[in-house]
């Protein structure tokens, strides 16, 4: 019999579903193996920065793995991601890797989840997404 409850057994099963190891899943997350074990198992809790990679890997809504309470585990269908044109224009200027811009336009994304389709449609100027950048700068992977 499983000790798996709630966050643990739906990041097991979502795994599973997917035919994923525990190793893939870390390597995919940037985790350990055996703290991802020791989260399936409900015998460790993941920060909100670590779940929110899990979500990720697994291309699930934190929601989803936090409550199970949603439509299922996809927050929405994969999309590519749209480098909008200020943000690319900035990005050559500054010399900024993909990686970078791709981490800024997910962070935008993240912030951004539960406003209106006004909030999350809107433009920025260079300009804005330069403050924005520097507001989220501390959070941003080193990997530049």
């Amino acid at each position: 019999m499983s000790d798996r409850t709630g966050l643990g057994k739906r990041i097991h099963e979502l795994r599973t579903s997917r035919g994923w190891t525990l190793e893939q899943l870390a390597k995919e997350a940037d985790l350990t193996k055996g703290f991802l074990s020791q989260v399936e198992h409900s015998k460790a809790h993941p920060t909100g920065h670590v779940l929110l990679a899990i979500a990720r890997a697994l291309g699930a809504s934190v929601d989803w793995l936090l409550t199970g309470d949603s439509e299922g585990p996809v927050a929405e269908s994969a999309r590519p991601v749209e480098v909008p044109p200020e943000l690319a224009q900035l990005a050559i200027d500054k010399g900024w890797s993909a990686r970078r811009v791709f981490q800024i336009v997910g962070a935008r994304s993240d912030l951004l989840a539960r406003r209106s389709d006004k909030a999350r449609h809107a433009t920025f100027t260079k300009k804005e997404w330069l403050d924005f950048v520097s507001r989220i700068e501390p959070y941003l992977d080193d990997g530049d």
